[in-house]
């Protein structure tokens, strides 16, 4: 997590200064796996909802045996793009991955209070406004965005 440079849009300037539980965000980056504690969350009213394209894409659908992966084809005239919510840019999707565990339990990433879920979607897209492609994208500040989705299976 990194901080916005401005805080003109109602968002902090720098995420590690304002909580010392957060210090982390000013340290070291790109910190994953993430457990989310609930009770540390804070609730921002400003946010606009997040919005996400409807497109119909091509690409590539590859199975690594931990994770299955999409890979949006390069080139193509339509792009799904995220914006709203904490965003302040547009992001355009740039692959999806799964992540599942065995029999159904524990393939998630990522965690809430403790807890692995069975499997999660993360979708990884790429700042379309500052930069060309994923490549120039991933190495930057406000660079890329990934949005997790905790799985349950029933």
């Amino acid at each position: 997590m990194t901080g916005q440079q401005e805080s003109t849009d109602h968002r902090p300037a720098f995420w590690g200064l304002i909580n010392p539980e957060w210090s982390l965000c000013n340290k070291g980056r790109r910190q994953s796996p993430v457990n989310l504690d609930p009770e540390k969350l804070l609730y921002d009213p400003n946010l606009t909802e997040l919005h996400v394209d409807r497109q119909r894409v091509d690409g590539m659908i590859c199975n690594t045996g931990h994770s299955v992966m999409f890979y949006l084809e390069n080139g193509t005239k339509n792009h799904i793009n995220i914006t709203g919510g904490p965003l302040s840019y547009k992001y355009q999707v740039y692959e999806i991955h799964i992540h599942y565990g065995q029999q159904d339990e524990m393939g998630s990433e990522h965690s809430i209070n403790g807890y692995s879920f069975p499997a999660e979607l993360q979708i990884f897209s790429f700042n379309s406004q500052l930069f060309a492609n994923y490549s120039d994208a991933v190495q930057r500040s406000h660079g890329i965005v990934v949005l997790s989705l905790l799985l349950q299976v029933q």
